[in-house]
């Protein structure tokens, strides 16, 4: 399957030599600040991970800032501290209230979000990973930008913030292995618990900033090419309308007319049930037969999916509406 969105895909990247910290400390900040003296770093190490802002603003205040060639690095102690790694450590610890300070300080007004830091990912990556929303949205309110993408290896492709966030949710343990011989119905209840709050807003956030179709388009695509059920419901519960209006040149012809997303899949559905056939009682095909059933299951399912959304979505928007705390939503 072969989808051009719009048919183009115009994505435009910051520079590949566009990076955190200026050319003397180039791939520093990855040593997890090995050179800080270690009094100092277990105290701030210490402070993100109890997010207290008090002394993390005070721990600041105490930074001596240099801005130099648009690269901005921070020195304490004559060791100098690449502010995109204080942001990296206050996502893994989900530190909402020190990111706030950070932002808020003269160093976090100098940051660019949207040069990849010395992992080689950005820092709205850095916390849709943490699957957030407060972070998130912190990070997209002060010029993150969700048509960033780093490079992946595993896949081997560029990926943005967004397929980062159906990537972890996907993980989660009621989640993980998800396929399409477990109960579509079961799939979006869970998706719609109280639990799972955070990561429906955070998706919703992503989704929603996102400028260009092809971010939320190319999520969709690389679900339904890969099999994983999970990101597909999740984009239809929260991005539903995004979804279902964009259109989709389908196959490698881009000179047929654009197709809806339902459609593609029914079109999609379609192709694999005539190589079925094609297929039928020939043993020396048997493996290829067998990824055509599997096939056919997924699209089935998808259609079932979208089924569901078509009839119930605005009773689930209600639903998720009406239960604005996790702890009271049941």
């Amino acid at each position: 399957m072969s989808w051009i969105v719009n048919g183009d895909y115009n994505h435009d990247f910051p520079s590949e030599e566009a990076c955190c910290c200026p050319d003397s400390m180039q791939k520093k900040c990855t040593k997890d600040w090995s050179s800080f003296p270690p009094e100092e770093l277990d105290l701030i190490k210490g402070i993100i991970e109890n997010d207290e802002a008090a002394k993390f603003k005070s721990f600041l205040e105490k930074l001596e800032i240099n801005y130099v060639r648009g690269d901005v690095f921070l020195i304490l102690a004559g060791c100098k501290v690449c502010p995109y790694n204080i942001f990296g450590k206050i996502c893994h610890y989900c530190a909402y209230n020190c990111a706030i300070e950070l932002f808020s300080h003269k160093v976090g007004s100098m940051m660019n979000l949207n040069i990849k830091n010395c992992h080689g990912s950005y820092p709205l990556h850095d916390a849709a990973i943490t699957l957030s929303s407060s972070l998130v949205k912190e990070s997209l309110e002060h010029g993150a930008t969700p048509e960033t993408r780093a490079w992946d290896p595993v896949p081997s492709r560029k990926i943005s913030s967004l397929d980062y966030a159906l990537e972890i949710l996907s993980c989660d343990r009621n989640l993980i292995n998800w396929n399409p011989k477990k109960s579509v119905f079961k799939l979006i209840i869970t998706l719609c618990l109280p639990q799972m709050k955070e990561a429906r807003e955070t998706i919703a956030l992503l989704a929603g900033f996102a400028t260009t179709i092809d971010i939320l388009d190319d999520a969709i695509f690389n679900a339904v090419k890969r099999g994983q059920v999970v990101p597909v419901a999740a984009l239809l519960l929260v991005a539903r309308k995004k979804v279902l209006r964009d259109l989709y040149f389908f196959g490698d012809n881009v000179s047929s007319s654009p197709l809806t997303f339902p459609r593609a899949i029914m079109n999609e559905l379609a192709a694999v049930i005539n190589q079925e056939y094609a297929l039928l009682g020939r043993e020396e095909h048997a493996e290829i037969l067998q990824l055509c059933l599997e096939k056919k299951e997924l699209m089935l399912y998808f259609l079932q999916m979208l089924e569901i959304f078509e009839k119930a979505g605005p009773e689930l928007d209600l639903y998720l509406k009406s239960c604005p705390d996790k702890t009271t939503c049941t």
